[in-house]
């Protein structure tokens, strides 16, 4: 619960959810004595609850808009697939994207999109389709520029993917492999500019 709230304002945040269940009931003998008679009985006792599962929960935050070009949000089902270093990959839904010193495009916290997007340095504009292709104004160009495509990525079962950190997410044996498709079509959701998906915690 404090993690939950603690990150209430993170954009793209997913809230964690823990499953319980009540422990084995014991028999306790008792033995008292009344007015000179011994009663004598068992009673059932609990021994508490335990958390058998801790999870995320992948339902949608709020969308909330901000009209930057580099923010983008996914209106529906997707991850966008990152870089994160020995060849690993993860997944993230929180798109607020920077420019790194090369020209690539990066998460908030430095990790490279896996589509390897490059912004040439005199940019003019900077404009991602609703089918996540990203295109470019240059400077004395009529025409804008394709830089290419932001596939998204899913799985048969997000709840069980593995929490890095970050907003970051790594797929498990019970979260099934990585599938990857175009933005809108096919089941995925639709990529949006200019904003950002808040947090699903509800304080």
């Amino acid at each position: 619960i404090s993690n939950n709230l603690t990150n209430v304002s993170t954009p793209g945040y997913k809230k964690d959810r823990l499953a319980f269940a009540d422990l084995l009931y014991a028999n306790n003998q008792n033995s008292n004595q009344v007015d000179g008679v011994q009663a004598t009985g068992a009673t059932r006792v609990g021994h508490g609850a335990l958390v058998t599962s801790a999870e995320k929960d992948f339902s949608m935050g709020e969308f909330k808009k901000t009209d930057r070009a580099l923010d983008l949000a996914i209106r529906g089902k997707g991850f966008i697939e990152v870089e994160i270093g020995n060849g690993e990959q993860a997944y993230t839904r929180a798109g607020a994207l920077r420019v790194d010193n090369d020209g690539y495009l990066t998460t908030s916290n430095g990790y490279r999109l896996s589509a390897m997007i490059q912004v040439p340095s005199d940019a003019v504009s900077l404009t991602i389709e609703n089918n996540g292709e990203v295109f470019v104004e240059l400077p004395d160009e009529t025409e804008l520029m394709s830089l290419g495509v932001i596939d998204l990525a899913a799985f048969m079962n997000p709840n069980a993917l593995n929490p890095l950190g970050q907003n970051l997410y790594q797929p498990t044996e019970d979260s099934g492999e990585v599938y990857f498709g175009t933005a809108g079509e096919n089941g995925f959701g639709e990529v949006q500019q200019g904003y950002l998906e808040g947090s699903n915690v509800s304080l």
